[in-house]
């Protein structure tokens, strides 16, 4: 059974497509959909903007000690260096106000794909802001956006949707000139103990996952890239079809899980691995990027997966656990809908959030 809808974006690539290195990633951004026109407040909004000053800097420059908990995995220095390679480069931008660092936001820089001579941004989410400025992250993603037009005049500038471009609004891209626009949904549920956890669950997961339990079901944080990809391709009969890519894996479990940001991790019964999935994590907040599972529906295994990643977060203080990608509404297919069911049951809250491109 396949529990992941998640794009997998590769750096000169689209979302779970298989396009060359060396051109931009396409994002599924509603080129035809008619958006309202927004009025953005001018004054106040304008003046903060103009006070923050954005330069670019080297990561080992405090990056990932600012504002930890705040951190996301899509911010990280080890995300940046799984996606470094030919044609795709990590841009590391800083944003100050008075002289003192109140955002940062990492965004990748590769060849463009309608002009190779032009350049092409995206990132994947929003820019990290300190604790104590939230209010800052609108005018630190302008003002961050402004910089990058005005120095690098790029083809275009996605914002992906692997992180949700969490904390961004549509009059936030529309202030920073996004033409395209796109809302994005995601269950996210609490982490913590096992009681706390079953409590949250609807009943058939809850029932599901204390079988698990009584039948011996093992859980692993070692899943290693080979186990991992052979339960993917079991998942995902055909390569195009979708599911991470073996250089994808393999820079995860070689960068993300040695740096503390990623786990491999899988559960099965009598020795066999029946569900696997790849989280990332940083600060607060747990990914879940990738899943794979067996083409015998194992929904004892599926949920119990999910259930041990959530307690195993928690013991390392991350208090939020986004299950990605989640299809509300009608125009989807039956299995993408299907996914997003068995995501909602675990008994998170729906997510709303925007991305989208700027050309």
């Amino acid at each position: 059974m396949v529990t992941d809808v998640t794009d997998e974006v590769r750096c000169g690539g689209r979302p779970g497509g298989g396009s060359r290195l060396g051109t931009a990633p396409e994002a599924d951004t509603g080129l035809d959909q008619e958006l309202p026109e927004l009025v953005v407040p001018p004054g106040r909004s304008r003046a903060v903007r103009e006070a923050l000053r954005v330069r670019r800097v080297r990561p080992d420059a405090g990056w990932e000690a600012f504002e930890p908990q705040r951190a996301h995995p899509a911010n990280s220095r080890s995300f940046a260096q799984v996606h470094r390679r030919w044609g795709c480069r990590p841009l590391f931008l800083e944003a100050a106000r008075n002289g003192e660092r109140v955002g940062q936001w990492l965004v990748f820089r590769t060849r463009g794909r309608w002009n190779p001579l032009r350049t092409a941004l995206f990132a994947f989410g929003a820019p990290q802001v300190r604790d104590d400025a939230p209010d800052l992250r609108e005018a630190v993603f302008v003002a961050a956006v402004e910089w990058l037009v005005r120095r690098i005049r790029p083809q275009n500038l996605s914002v992906q949707s692997i992180a949700l471009a969490r904390g961004l609004s549509q009059s936030a891209l529309a202030a920073a000139g996004f033409q395209h626009r796109e809302k994005y949904w995601s269950y996210v549920n609490p982490t913590g103990d096992q009681e706390f956890l079953l409590s949250k669950f609807g009943s058939n997961h809850r029932i599901n996952t204390r079988k698990a339990l009584k039948l011996g079901y093992t859980w692993r944080s070692d899943v290693t890239p080979d186990e991992y990809l052979r339960l993917s391709r079991e998942t995902y009969a055909a390569p195009e079809s979708g599911g991470p890519s073996a250089e994808l894996v393999r820079r995860i479990h070689g960068q993300m899980v040695p740096a503390g940001a990623a786990v491999i991790s899988g559960a099965g019964v009598d020795g066999a691995l029946r569900a696997a999935s790849i989280v990332l994590f940083a600060g607060r907040t747990g990914y879940y990027l990738h899943g794979a599972s067996t083409r015998a529906k194992d929904r004892n295994a599926a949920t119990y997966l999910h259930f041990e990643n959530m307690r195993w977060l928690h013991g390392r203080g991350v208090a939020e656990y986004d299950f990605g990608g989640a299809k509300v509404g009608d125009g989807h297919s039956d299995k993408a809908l299907s996914i997003s069911e068995f995501k909602r049951k675990f008994g998170g809250t729906l997510v709303e959030a925007w991305g989208g491109t700027w050309r």
